[in-house]
C-alpha cells in the first residue's frame, strides 16, 4: 500500500508585523522627561527597515541621543543600524541585515527621551507613512505591512484649564481645543435642555455649565447663552 502525504501552507491575511510604541508616561507636565520607546513584534525572516517615530514637535523635544536596545544591535553581524532625530518631528531607525532575523518575540529596537514643553492636550506618537519593513530568506526581501501600535501623552499642569472633549446632545459643534466660543444653531422647540460632554486635559481641573455643576442644561425659547467654565487645580486659572 501507498502512503500519500499532502503538506498544505496556509498564510494568515494581514500584516504579520507590529511595531509598538511604549511611553514611560501618559500624563507628563511641562519640563518632563520621559522615555519612549519602539518595539518589533514577530521578527521573523526581517532583513531590512527604516523606522521613522513621529512626534509633535512643537509639544516635546528629543532630549540627548537616542539609543539602539544593545540586544538588537546585537543582531547584525555586519553593518550596525543607525539611528537618528531631526526638526522635522521625526526619530528614524535605519537597519540592513545580510542574514534573515529570525526573533519571533517582541525586540526592542531604540529608545528616546522627550521633554515636554507647554502644549497642554494629548498628543500621539505614532510611526510615519515613510516607515517601511522588508522580509524574505533570499537576497531580495518584500516590503510587508506592518500594524501599529501608538502611544498618547498628555501635557497638562496645575494651571491647565483647556479641554480635550466638548460635545453637544443637540445642535452642531466642531469641537477645536482653540476656540472658545461656538454658535450650535437652531434646535427643535421640543428639545428642553442641552446636555454638554466635557472633559479637560487635567483630570482635577473644575467644571461648571452656566454655574452649576450638572452639565444638563435647560433652554428657553429663543437664543441661549450657556457658559462652559473650566477652572484648573491652581483654583485660579
Amino acid at each position: 500500500a501507498l502512503a500519500c502525504t499532502m503538506l498544505t501552507a496556509v498564510y494568515a491575511d494581514g500584516p504579520q508585523f507590529e511595531v509598538i510604541i511604549d511611553s514611560a508616561s501618559s500624563v507628563v507636565e511641562p519640563g518632563d522627561t520621559f522615555a519612549v520607546t519602539v518595539k518589533l513584534n514577530n521578527l521573523n525572516t526581517v532583513r531590512a527597515g527604516d523606522i521613522f517615530l513621529k512626534y509633535n514637535k512643537d509639544a516635546f523635544s528629543v532630549s540627548g541621543t537616542p539609543e539602539i536596545d544593545s540586544g538588537f544591535k546585537g543582531l547584525f553581524s555586519a553593518a550596525e543600524p543607525q539611528l537618528g532625530a531631526n526638526t522635522e518631528g521625526l526619530v528614524k531607525l535605519a537597519f540592513a541585515s545580510g542574514l534573515p532575523l529570525n526573533i519571533s518575540e517582541t525586540q526592542v529596537m531604540f529608545t528616546a527621551q522627550f521633554t515636554a514643553k507647554t502644549e497642554f492636550g494629548i498628543h500621539d506618537f505614532s510611526m510615519d507613512a515613510a516607515s517601511k519593513l522588508y522580509v524574505g530568506e533570499n537576497n531580495e526581501p518584500e516590503r510587508v505591512n506592518f500594524d501599529v501600535s501608538g502611544a498618547t501623552v498628555t501635557i497638562t499642569s496645575d494651571s491647565d484649564a483647556t479641554l480635550s472633549e466638548l460635545a453637544v446632545s443637540a445642535g452642531t459643534l466642531n469641537f477645536n481645543p482653540g476656540v472658545t466660543s461656538y454658535d450650535l444653531g437652531e434646535v427643535s422647540n421640543n428639545v428642553s435642555q442641552l446636555v454638554i460632554s466635557a472633559k479637560a486635559n487635567n483630570p482635577g481641573a473644575k467644571i461648571t455649565y452656566n454655574g452649576a455643576a450638572s452639565n444638563a442644561v435647560s433652554l428657553d425659547v429663543g437664543e441661549n447663552t450657556i457658559k462652559v467654565l473650566v477652572t484648573a487645580v491652581d483654583g485660579t486659572t
